[in-house]
């Protein structure tokens, strides 16, 4: 009888093991989700700030057309009360300003005349 010799058997392929994924440590979680955190809080804050900003553009815009607008509008008030030859607010604080000047003028005049010695009549 022939010997057989065990390497003259073919040997089936033994199927390889998958490799598990190195699970991290509970440390290492640890660490990435408070890094994952503060990239998210950095990210929300630099947006909170671009909002912000955006914001106060719109809102300072918005004072400035309005502010444009009522100058228009009291410009042309102005404009076609002076057509109509009506007295405006600046014209009272300027008659105002004329009055007060002259009454200071005519208050002095009768202080200095009221010091000056009397003139004699010639008899």
């Amino acid at each position: 009888m022939p010997t057989i010799s065990v390497r003259s058997i073919p040997m089936p392929a033994v199927p390889s093991i998958p490799s598990l994924p190195v699970l991290p440590s509970i440390a290492e979680s640890r660490q990435r989700a408070r890094s994952a955190i503060e990239r998210l809080d950095h990210e929300g804050r630099a947006a909170l700030e671009r909002v912000t900003h955006a914001i106060d553009e719109v809102v300072a815009v918005g004072r400035n057309q309005v502010d444009a607008g009522r100058h228009a509008v009291r410009r042309e008030i102005e404009r076609r009360l002076r057509a109509l030859g009506l007295v405006t607010r600046d014209d009272l604080v300027a008659l105002e300003q004329r009055m007060a000047r002259r009454a200071t003028a005519a208050t002095r005049k009768s202080a200095a005349a009221s010091k000056a010695p009397a003139k004699r009549v010639a008899s």
